[in-house]
């Protein structure tokens, strides 16, 4: 999404009309939020045949990635979220922030949640720490949105 709506936004930033600018914005994150949850859905609904391209489910591995697939997409919406919303930020030149959520989704944010909660909750810690990552990443970047384009 990021990808494809940054040449649309960068072009009509420049050009002033940021009424297109506003309007790409809204559809790529709209189509990011509507792919977050396709493909939470797929992980949910076909964690078994994925997991079956690379591991035999019946293996202990293959095991442990069906059971940890749920958890992996709690992810989906928020991670391209952040990507689309990040993206945006590169594509109006505003380069602080969007520096500030890629670190804030990086080093930040999930290395602690990989330290801290499998400590705290065990072994559902691990799978849900890159959630958490991108969920609180996605607040962090709902909030400066709210706070700087009213």
């Amino acid at each position: 999404m990021a990808q494809e709506a940054q040449p649309i936004i960068s072009f009509n930033y420049g050009y002033g009309d940021f009424q297109r600018v506003k309007s790409t914005e809204r559809v790529a994150i709209k189509t990011a939020i509507i792919s977050g949850l396709i493909m939470g859905a797929l992980f949910l609904l076909g964690r078994y045949p994925l997991t079956d391209i690379f591991l035999s489910v019946e293996s202990t591995s293959g095991n442990i990635a069906v059971s940890a697939f749920p958890y992996y997409a709690l992810c989906a919406i928020p991670y391209i979220f952040n990507i689309a919303s990040i993206g945006y930020f590169q594509s109006i030149g505003k380069v602080a922030p969007s520096v500030l959520f890629s670190l804030l989704r990086g080093p930040v944010f999930l290395i602690p949640s990989f330290l801290l909660l499998p400590t705290a909750i065990g072994v559902t810690g691990i799978w849900i720490a890159l959630a958490v990552s991108e969920l609180m990443t996605a607040v962090c970047i709902c909030a400066y949105y709210w706070k700087h384009h009213k």
